[in-house]
């Protein structure tokens, strides 16, 4: 009866599964690829999660009520910052010299 309740359900799931493979392959790929510990991992993880809540809590609402931004747009710019990202992260084996002090 509600098709964009669906959608949006279908949406949140979506993303929700995104966020549990990354936090169950993020352990084992720092530690693999990168030589990271746990302890150093916990620390990238935690400031990556704490920028998610600034990005959501301060930045997004205030571009949205400006109008500089709408959701579609958020979420294109969102998807092309992790595309423009994800081939740097092989220069993350240095960030052990930096988390180690």
């Amino acid at each position: 009866n509600h098709p964009t309740l669906r959608r949006l359900c279908a949406v949140r799931l979506l993303a929700e599964m995104a966020v549990l493979m990354v936090h169950n392959t993020f352990p084992t790929y720092a530690q693999d690829v990168l030589g990271l510990r746990a302890k150093e991992t916990g620390y990238i993880m935690t400031c990556a999660a704490a920028m998610s809540v600034f990005v959501d809590m301060a930045v997004l609402p205030r571009l949205l009520r400006r109008g500089r931004v709408d959701v579609r747009a958020a979420g294109v710019i969102g998807f092309g910052v992790a595309a423009v990202s994800l081939p740097f992260s092989g220069v993350a084996a240095g960030l052990r010299s930096l988390l180690a002090g």
